[in-house]
């Protein structure tokens, strides 16, 4: 069989094909131009790129559980297709181990590391796939053989145009940059919004640094719209910002919604030197990526400084990490090479 000729139905947030009346379907259509990002991006883009992709809501998916085992190859049941959008309500998932006849995922899209659901909800899967997980699975209160189901899930990166209509023909490797920029103007660089404590922390600190020149500051998020004035900056238009981080030698990749985010992913797609939090010390990480080869962690805001100071004017030693967080995303950021992973994981799940 073909990837094309199989068949799955993803449960997810957006519900562009069936399960609505008929109006609603025609007004859906754009939705084939939609973007595939934010924190389900990279799944549903893999799906997307190599199958036939059905998507459709949790109730939908009740109402006829009696026939997906004959409509479809491989079922995938997003954490935030519940009530609360965030994978919270847990026994709304209870009815997934009465479907029969295929392979059964549930996909955990939290951003937060710690975030896991009870063995009551992962006992109706088959496989688990679970975005940046803690590196030690001990650290989650479930049970051994739930553990044994978890795969590594990514996020997406806002970088890549990735949409329904061209995912398919798209090849991530050939956007961004080769290689580091030659050239900088600033030492240090982060746009990013007030999505966490942590980054307005940082910058205030990296500004308030003799000799340190920066470039950056923080905006507001739906969860913190109020921005201080000493570190606010407007956001930048795509290609200023790309131009931004070319023009800065150290980027700083800080706590967000979630310990990864996706300035991890912008800064490997840019040939950019990578600071981060140090969250991600205890997370497993997209194609295995290692501190001090493709990115660098500052243990403090003490520490953050010295790092920023040190890399700037350690060339040779930036250049080298940035080209391997590069060579990284060349190698990792596949979304037909992602999507033959999950239903290569689904089907040793049921042999």
């Amino acid at each position: 069989m073909s990837n094309d000729a199989v068949r799955v139905l993803y449960i997810g947030r957006y519900y562009p094909d069936i399960g609505a009346g008929l109006i609603t379907r025609l007004r859906r259509k754009k939705n084939r131009y939609r973007k595939l990002r934010g924190q389900c991006g990279f799944m549903r883009s893999a799906l997307h790129a190599s199958f036939d992709v059905t998507e459709a809501s949790l109730a939908w998916l009740y109402r006829h559980r009696r026939e997906i085992g004959q409509r479809f190859d491989y079922l995938i049941v997003c954490s935030k297709s519940d009530s609360s959008g965030e994978g919270t309500n847990v026994r709304e998932f209870d009815f997934v181990s009465a479907i029969e006849g295929l392979p059964k995922a549930f996909f955990i899209s939290n951003p937060q590391a710690g975030f896991m659901v009870d063995d009551g909800c992962l006992d109706r899967f088959d496989v688990v796939f679970k975005r940046e997980h803690y590196a030690d699975l001990a650290r989650y209160s479930i049970a051994n053989h739930n553990r044994d189901k978890i795969r590594l899930a990514w996020l997406d990166c806002p970088l890549i145009p990735a949409r329904r209509h061209n995912v398919a023909r798209l090849v991530p490797q050939t956007f961004g940059f080769a290689e580091p920029s030659e050239t900088a103007w600033y030492d240090a660089c982060f746009y990013g919004t007030q999505s966490s404590p942590l980054r307005p922390e940082v910058w205030r600190r990296v500004l308030a640094a003799p000799e340190i020149t920066a470039i950056g500051g923080i905006q507001p998020h739906d969860i913190d719209t109020d921005v201080a004035p000493d570190v606010a900056a407007p956001a930048l238009d795509t290609d200023r910002y790309v131009q931004a981080i070319r023009d800065s030698r150290v980027n700083l990749a800080l706590d967000g919604l979630g310990e990864f985010t996706h300035r991890h992913w912008e800064l490997w797609l840019l040939s950019a030197f990578c600071l981060s939090s140090p969250s991600i010390r205890d997370l497993a990480l997209p194609g295995g990526a290692r501190e001090n080869e493709h990115f660098v962690c500052f243990d403090d805001l003490d520490d953050l400084i010295d790092k920023i100071r040190h890399y700037a004017a350690a060339e040779g030693e930036r250049r080298e990490i940035a080209r391997a967080g590069r060579h990284l995303f060349e190698s990792t950021f596949d979304f037909k090479k992602y999507g033959a992973f999950v239903v290569d994981e689904m089907n040793n799940a049921v042999r």
